[in-house]
């Protein structure tokens, strides 16, 4: 998808969708923009809120939670480790904003999901077959991708309780999923556990 390069009056014509549209680099100048166009939008600060917590400098904290719950989930679990374990999730999963799921945390997590996709999506290493020894083809990726999900917005919150909190966060980015990938919801499905 081409995304418009610059802040021009046809952004502000299509706020809010058009500011979910742009590249990271410049939304926070085109909210901080809008803010001072429109000091009274309520919407603005929540998403100027979400912005901060979401990006620290350039870092995307989304993404890091993201790879950090996939690293955590998968560590084996015993007594000795267990508080710690859960420690950790519940704090990525905070992170992620997983406990304010209002409108414009939802509309955060869709942008975050059109991010993260494409880029695992187009990435080598995510791609690479074992040992970095030949790649995967599309559908592999997409599996792939598809388990990653479910063990991150499922698996991960259901072990330390949050299931029916971590729902809402699930469901947006299982249907971006849908939405961006070939055949997405016939491969979300095949690996959907039960």
């Amino acid at each position: 998808m081409q995304y418009r390069k610059e802040i021009s009056g046809s952004v502000f014509e299509n706020w809010p969708e058009a500011f979910y549209a742009l590249p990271e680099d410049e939304r926070r100048p085109a909210l901080k923009k809008h803010m001072e166009l429109f000091p009274d939008d309520e919407g603005d600060r929540r998403r100027l809120e979400i912005l901060q917590n979401r990006y620290d400098g350039k870092k995307d904290l989304y993404l890091f939670s993201w790879m950090m719950l996939k690293v955590t989930a998968q560590e084996p679990v015993s007594f000795l480790n267990r508080r710690s374990h859960e420690k950790e999730i519940r704090a990525h999963l905070s992170k992620l904003g997983i406990f304010t799921p209002d409108e414009y945390q939802i509309r955060e997590w869709e942008a975050f999901a059109r991010v993260m996709i494409h880029a695992y999506a187009d990435s080598p290493s995510f791609r690479a077959a074992l040992f970095g020894m030949g790649s995967v083809g599309d559908r592999n990726t997409a599996l792939r991708l598809a388990n990653e999900i479910i063990l991150i917005t499922e698996k991960a919150p259901s072990s330390i309780g949050l299931r029916e909190e971590a729902l809402p966060f699930a469901r947006v980015i299982r249907e971006q999923y849908i939405r961006f990938i070939p055949d997405g919801e016939e491969l979300f499905r095949s690996v959907q556990p039960g």
